[in-house]
């Protein structure tokens, strides 16, 4: 998946045109429309930031902070703003062009690697903006590209597949646009081989020493025992220090995006609203299953209800197995119960 970050840019959807036209399963965020953990929960196997009008620290809204997390971990391709953004996070001088460019073209020269693969060196771009990117830039970074008057076209990061373009290789007037976008998307990330596997040792030593963890940690954590990566006696002890210690808002989340990304799915096909009711998972006074009674008279009434809910565990009874007890089928796949 392409996730696309719009910085309020008219030009946007001609990116996503080509990216579309090109087989990409391509999603886009408004920049101040999504947070920068609920892009981590995306996954994205792309990363792109459009142009888009003021400075690239004031006005980019999550796209700095994410063009900053995602370097390293998957393909990155900042246009313009996306650009500037690129070389602001790691402390480069964005400032006023020494000539304006706006709705005109310039030859570009480049190194032709990378996203600039099989593309003649010049090749007419079309440039749209007011600021540009000075040298010297930071030291994580080189110029891949540049006008005959010096100007810096093109960004790469020296370690990861990381780039920015000034111009606009969407135009109709950028020659090779499309060529540029199909050899980003042909860049595939491979992260170096872990030495050693996860475990949850290093998370319960330090939940117990009263350490809070980080929303990454918290879903590292989680994923390592939904994954079948932890023994029963680790998880108890997981568990235990995290309520002794008190868990966080982080810790929640991370658990939560965590359990989220390995659940099954099950897509219902219905015009009707479904109520999702959840108990409180016991009481420990082995009261009866208030919630799975909710769940009956709304059923009743002829609504559509989706039940969560387990065996026993702090109390006399779950809500698996009183519908075990009243006959409900609970060996079902997702389609059957779709």
């Amino acid at each position: 998946m392409l996730v696309l970050i719009d910085n309020y840019d008219s030009f946007t959807y001609n990116l996503v045109q080509y990216f579309g036209e090109l087989g990409a399963d391509i999603r886009v965020y408004r920049n101040d429309q999504i947070s920068l953990n609920e892009l981590i929960a995306l996954k994205p196997d792309h990363l792109v930031i459009s142009p888009g009008p003021g400075e690239p620290l004031k006005d980019g809204g999550v796209s700095p902070e994410a063009v900053k997390y995602f370097t390293g971990k998957v393909p990155v391709l900042g246009v313009c703003l996306g650009h500037q953004c690129l070389c602001a996070i790691y402390g480069g001088k964005v400032d006023r062009a020494p000539r304006l460019r706006h709705g005109k073209t310039s030859p570009v020269k480049h190194n032709q690697q990378g996203i600039f693969k099989d593309i003649p060196t010049p090749f007419e771009a079309m440039r749209y903006h007011s600021l540009v990117v000075y040298e010297p830039i930071p030291a994580e970074l080189e110029v891949i590209a540049q006008t005959d008057e010096g100007e810096v076209m093109g960004l790469k990061h020296k370690q990861h597949p990381t780039y920015g373009v000034q111009f606009h290789p969407e135009s109709i007037l950028t020659e090779h646009g499309k060529q540029l976008l199909k050899n980003f998307l042909d860049i595939k990330f491979a992260p170096p081989p872990s030495t050693k596997p996860v475990m949850l040792k290093p998370f319960i030593a330090k939940v117990i020493n009263r350490t809070d963890l980080t929303d990454l940690e918290a879903e590292e954590a989680m994923t390592v025992i939904m994954t079948g990566g932890a023994t029963p006696a680790q998880i108890g002890s997981y568990l235990t220090a995290l309520r002794m210690k008190g868990e966080t808002i982080p810790e929640i989340t991370g658990s939560v995006r965590a359990m989220r990304n390995v659940a099954v799915k099950v897509n219902v096909n219905s015009t009707d609203p479904i109520y999702d009711i959840v108990g409180t998972g016991g009481d420990g006074a082995h009261t009866f299953n208030i919630s799975t009674a909710a769940a009956f008279v709304l059923a009743g009434t002829g609504r559509k209800v989706a039940k969560h809910g387990n065996r026993a565990a702090s109390s006399q009874c779950g809500s698996a197995d009183v519908l075990s007890a009243l006959g409900v089928n609970l060996d079902l796949t997702p389609d059957q119960v779709a």
